[in-house]
């Protein structure tokens, strides 16, 4: 028999290089998205459930204790400190999938034994530069995330 875990193509890159717009166009060619948590406040135009699962700090520490995410980040952001984590639910069923994570996520499922390929996007500065400021991103946190 087949391997019963999920193929999961996995987007990297730095910050606007196209990632989620990727996904999208994957997700219209039979992929299934892998909705991640974040405890980040949406951006304009974003869905709870469909773009992210937007949840409290507290919520999320609290999962992260009892060993719901297979796999989570943190950062701080000129905004506050902000959290990132994919549910090892959302791993479970087979099938093809695409999500967006950085490197350390990468390294977690690699260690958990995830079927994943990674694809990692990359742009110049400006293009970078130009993209986060047209989806409403600070100077600041821009100049940081792409440093």
């Amino acid at each position: 028999m087949g391997d019963t875990k999920p193929q999961i193509i996995v987007l990297t890159g730095q910050i606007a290089s196209g990632k989620t717009t990727l996904a999208h166009y994957l997700e219209n060619c039979g992929f299934e998205r892998v909705v991640t948590y974040t405890t980040r406040q949406p951006r304009e135009g974003e869905v709870d459930g469909k773009d992210y699962h937007f949840i409290g700090t507290d919520i999320f520490l609290s999962r992260l204790d009892y060993g719901f995410f297979a796999e989570s980040t943190d950062y701080r952001a000129d905004f506050g400190h902000v959290y990132y984590g994919t549910s090892k639910k959302s791993l479970e069923t087979t099938g093809r999938k695409v999500m967006v994570l950085n490197p350390n996520g990468i390294m977690a499922l690699k260690a958990g034994g995830y079927n994943i390929f990674v694809v990692y996007l990359n742009f110049d500065h400006e293009t970078l530069m130009r993209r986060s400021l047209a989806r409403g991103d600070k100077p600041a946190e821009i100049g940081r995330r792409i440093a």
